[in-house]
């Protein structure tokens, strides 16, 4: 009899030892220390804040249109152009403006638009015709003779950044420490701010200058070439001045830019060779005096020589 008590006893014993342990191991279970896949919900933890790398100067790239109508005509204008513009690269540069009488195409106007809420735009016609202007806080465009274009989603430039301030902001990425901050030490990197696509302190850049005829001509002159030039490679150091009358070309040039605001342009073609300097990156002047206006200077704005 005593036995069976003894043998009985043991087992009770036993089966609370085995439920305890198993008790205790759902309680270690809950108390776990973290692993690193789990580090993100604990408070001594650090957090870093990143820049969307899809965003320029605050915003993603939309396409902005805008439309007009003549009151005594009834023609149809039809703006359409990218939200970052030159800003964002030559990709995003093209503006167009069609203006149509009856459903019908009468005029097209192509060229470029500088980019963000008070961006520049100019447009050209095969006919030489140009229509400058400036967005106004990315509601509407006023060209130059005081015609407006209502912008159609003036949204597209919700968020927009100008340059000085991206630049205060852009490589900032912060690392804190939520709880224990005693030990942090402000440091800049002087290099930090160094945008790698930059090219003697600026991106590469499609410039084009116009010029016309004096008197009785109505030639008009385009000119395109990269604002770094040579400087920036083979890639960047092609140029071309194409003449036109009445919508026609009647003569064309090759050659090359060297780069910079104050490079210069070798041109030849229909049997003569062109020579030509930039003035600030602001106007070409030929060694015949004659000259082409740049139509967008500011592609050299923050050259380093």
């Amino acid at each position: 009899m005593k036995k069976n008590r003894l043998y009985i006893f043991i087992v009770l014993l036993i089966t609370v030892l085995i439920f305890g342990v198993a008790a205790t191991c759902a309680e270690c279970e809950n108390k776990k220390i973290p692993s690193s896949s789990d580090a993100g919900t604990y408070s001594e933890t650090s957090i870093t804040a990143k820049k969307d790398p899809n965003l320029i100067h605050g915003v993603l790239p939309a396409k902005v249109t805008g439309h007009a109508t003549d009151n005594k005509t009834k023609d149809e204008g039809s703006l359409e152009f990218w939200n970052v513009g030159r800003i964002g690269g030559e990709d995003y540069s093209k503006a167009t403006y069609i203006i149509t009488r009856a459903g019908k195409t009468i005029k097209t106007y192509e060229g470029y638009f500088a980019g963000g809420p008070n961006g520049e735009m100019r447009l050209t016609s095969s006919d030489g015709k140009t229509i400058h202007g400036q967005l106004e806080g990315g509601m509407e465009f006023v060209s130059d003779d005081g015609s407006v274009i209502d912008i159609d989603n003036p949204d597209a430039f919700d968020g927009w950044i100008d340059k000085s301030a991206e630049e205060d902001t852009s490589d900032n990425t912060t690392t804190a420490n939520v709880e224990d901050t005693s030990d942090y030490t402000e440091t800049t990197d002087s290099t930090a701010n160094t945008d790698a696509n930059l090219i003697h302190g600026v991106i590469p850049t499609k410039v084009t200058g116009h010029s016309s005829g004096t008197g009785q001509s109505k030639d008009i002159g385009i000119l395109e070439f990269w604002n770094v030039g040579k400087l920036g490679g083979d890639n960047y150091s092609k140029a071309t001045y194409v003449i036109s009358r009445d919508g026609k070309a009647i003569a064309s040039y090759e050659g090359y830019f060297t780069g910079g605001p104050n490079g210069e342009i070798y041109l030849s073609g229909n049997g003569q060779e062109l020579h030509g300097k930039l003035v600030d990156g602001k106007q070409l002047v030929g060694d015949a005096n004659g000259y082409v206006d740049i139509d967008n200077p500011e592609a050299f704005e923050g050259w380093v020589d």
